[in-house]
């Protein structure tokens, strides 16, 4: 079973780096081998470098990805 967690993001270059490393080295490995798991960040263009560290964490991590708004669309 694929189970992906989406992580929304704006101006989160400080705590993204950490809330992937956790996941991927705290939480994934504790979950049963019968799911793959997966990391999506929805980044809604970030002046803060945000998208940036994520697709640092994209070439450690294959099961990271990333969304880009490339668009600023404001509040939900």
């Amino acid at each position: 079973m694929k189970v992906v967690i989406v992580i929304p993001t704006y101006n989160e270059v400080d705590n993204i780096g950490r809330l992937i490393e956790f996941l991927e080295l705290t939480v994934f490995p504790k979950t049963s081998k019968d799911y793959d798991m997966n990391v999506l960040v929805v980044d809604d263009s970030s002046p803060d470098g945000t998208a940036e560290l994520v697709k640092k964490f994209q070439k450690k991590y294959s099961n990271v990805h990333l969304y880009l708004n490339t668009k600023k669309a404001g509040l939900g």
